[in-house]
């Protein structure tokens, strides 16, 4: 038994070392390319956010993703997301993905911005890495603002890790990391490089057959270009729902 113990900590160092390690590379890469903010704005946030999807055969499957999130100390709605995509098996751990995204912010004593992107991704589910499913994403993103006229791309790199508790394996420990990177200049003020970085902890359950919870501490940093960068501390509640 004293043996058993030892071998589960060995294994949860390990699995938060891939995680440091994975955040590291983000974070050496924004480090390169992101110049000395001015300042940083800080903001508290919740962000709410149902992912739904339903195989439509062996191949195939549909989903749709919706999103409100509440800022300035949680005091308004800030933004609204929805993402409706279609999604091909390539095998059992590996899926390529092509969708639509609507996001529309609501801004103070300024226009509200609306914005559309096409997105293509590829989802790997890597397995088991010393007790903790494995997940990547990779995304490329076209955003088109409806008042400008350049589209913008953008690349956004997401690795996930989920371990059960081992005194409770129907609740996980949950943890991501997400680095967005613009590709080009644009006429709305997008700048090449380093974008927003995303750090998740939290935890998930199985809360009914095909419904997922997550939720947790949501830590997202923004450059801005022309201004003052931004930091936004999140709570992060997330449902997942399979059919």
């Amino acid at each position: 038994m004293h043996f058993k113990k030892i071998l589960c900590a060995l294994i949860q160092r390990r699995v938060t070392g891939m995680a440091r390690v994975a955040t590291g590379i983000i974070f050496a890469v924004a480090a390169v390319h992101s110049p000395q903010p001015l300042a940083v704005e800080e903001d508290v946030q919740a962000w709410f956010a149902t992912f739904a999807t339903k195989a439509l055969d062996d191949r195939w499957i549909a989903y749709m993703e919706v999103q409100g999130r509440f800022g300035d100390d949680i005091g308004r709605l800030s933004q609204t997301l929805l993402r409706p995509a279609v999604g091909y098996r390539l095998s059992s751990n590996m899926s390529i993905w092509a969708g639509y995204g609507y996001i529309e912010t609501e801004r103070v004593n300024a226009d509200d911005i609306q914005e559309h992107r096409i997105w293509q991704q590829a989802l790997w589910n890597a397995g088991e890495v010393f007790g903790a499913a494995v997940t990547s994403r990779t995304r490329l993103e076209q955003r088109l603002i409806e008042s400008a006229d350049d589209t913008g791309w953008r690349l956004r790199q997401f690795v996930k890790f989920s371990r059960p508790f081992e005194n409770n394996v129907d609740l996980n420990a949950v943890t991501y990391v997400e680095g967005f990177f613009a590709l080009n200049d644009t006429d709305w003020g997008a700048e090449a490089g380093f974008d927003q970085l995303r750090l998740f902890a939290g935890i998930g359950r199985e809360i009914a057959r095909g419904v997922r919870f997550e939720g947790g501490y949501l830590n997202q940093y923004i450059r801005s270009p022309r201004g003052s960068d931004r930091a936004n501390h999140i709570l992060s509640i997330n449902f997942f729902l399979d059919f």
